[in-house]
């Protein structure tokens, strides 16, 4: 009933009419006119301390394709530790691990250090058993501004939130009360993005395209299916085969590469059959006697 359904409406209305429409991963230059901005609407980024946890909230699903939902509190939520709080996060500073961080050594950060963010709960592992033991890395980069290490270090040095208090307050937030909102976050999205690739073209994107843009990444970068699945932390290949898109340059170099590739490869059935000598001879190209004289 379903096939007959979808193939009326193909005739109806055209095959496209059945593409899943999916939003589309960031770019660097929309995640770095999200890290630079300075615009006032849901959130006043001018100010330092909201400015702080916006962008540590941006370069953190960027680096770490987290869903806006473990970061940010959704429409007539309370905050609970279900959410991320500034626990999740450790400090591995001139090779010693730090619950709190020395301010002196975050703003003088040195090759080598790295901040160490425990995923918390999510829809695919709502109880951490999966992902919690699993840390993700966030290494100092001096030629990589954009990084999350340096905005969450931002984050801690303006807002800061020691001893015990680090386990109430939430990890994403510009006063240790409250996390950014999710409604907030989305207004702020979509003006920004108005300014930056119009209006008309807003609505292509969302958070999640910042985990969009992560998947594609590491595809491009060369990762494996099990790497790509483990960062971006999905339980099964199938939000993989969605999410994970070749861009046109890697799309383009697989096309030229298998243009210029000689398949030589035949299936049992189209044999010939082994006293056809000749038939065999045109199959592969070459005499017996010298097959038999190339595997020898």
């Amino acid at each position: 009933m379903c096939k007959r359904l979808n193939a009326k409406h193909a005739a109806d209305f055209g095959a496209l009419s059945l593409v899943v429409k999916r939003k589309q991963p960031f770019t660097k230059e929309i995640l770095h006119a999200l890290l630079i901005s300075t615009d006032k609407g849901a959130l006043d980024l001018t100010a330092p301390a909201v400015a702080a946890a916006f962008r540590a909230f941006v370069a953190t699903l960027r680096q770490t394709g987290m869903r806006k939902s473990e970061l940010a509190l959704g429409a007539g939520a309370v905050f609970t530790r279900a959410l991320a709080t500034r626990a999740n996060l450790q400090w591995c500073l001139r090779g010693i691990i730090y619950a709190d961080p020395p301010p002196d050594l975050l703003r003088h950060p040195r090759v080598g250090d790295y901040a160490i963010l425990v995923p918390p709960p999510s829809k695919a592992d709502p109880y951490g058993e999966v992902w919690g033991a699993l840390p993700i890395y966030l290494h100092y980069s001096p030629t990589e501004p954009d990084a999350a290490f340096n905005h969450l270090a931002t984050l801690e040095l303006t807002v800061p939130a020691v001893g015990q208090l680090r386990h109430t307050v939430p990890l994403i937030s510009a006063d240790n009360k409250q996390p950014l909102a999710a409604g907030q976050l989305d207004r702020m999205l979509q003006l920004i993005l108005g300014r930056v690739v119009g209006k008309a073209n807003a609505s292509k994107y969302s958070w999640h395209s910042a985990r969009i843009y992560l998947a594609c990444s590491l595809l491009a970068a060369g990762a494996s299916v099990a790497q790509i699945q483990a960062l971006c932390r999905w339980q099964t290949e199938d939000s993989l085969r969605v999410y994970a898109r070749l861009n046109p340059g890697s799309y383009d170099k697989l096309l030229t590469r298998a243009a210029s590739a000689d398949v030589l490869s035949v299936s049992v059935a189209s044999l010939p059959p082994l006293s056809s000598e000749l038939a065999i001879r045109q199959l592969l190209g070459l005499s017996l006697v010298d097959a038999l004289a190339a595997s020898a």
